[in-house]
């Protein structure tokens, strides 16, 4: 007899469990890693005069260059940007599976 309020998933709750606690944990690390870099990479253009004039316009040719051929400081912004990105879309993904299995 099922349990009145709370859904019994037996096994594919074990595996819901896993794949949420995973997506946690590599959600956490990649934006633990996206934030300080992308703030020490903002930082050094600062400091070096790349973005002293226009750190808006800045980040923006950053998010412009090429992710598999750019080099520089602009290039490490936007591949730090794209890790924080993936990083949220993981979190949010684990997320979705807890509240879909009702997990706590």
């Amino acid at each position: 007899m099922a349990h009145s309020g709370q859904r019994s998933f037996g096994r594919v709750a074990g595996v819901a469990r896993s794949l949420a606690d995973a997506g946690r944990r590599l959600g956490t690390a990649l934006l633990g890693a996206a934030v300080p870099a992308l703030v020490a990479i903002a930082g050094a253009a600062l400091v070096a005069g790349e973005a002293a004039e226009g750190p808006v316009a800045w980040v923006d040719a950053a998010m412009e260059t090429s992710v598999t051929g750019g080099q520089g400081l602009q290039w490490a912004f936007h591949v730090a940007a794209l890790v924080g990105v993936v990083g949220l879309a993981v979190l949010a993904a684990a997320l979705v599976v807890e509240g879909y299995f009702d997990l706590e």
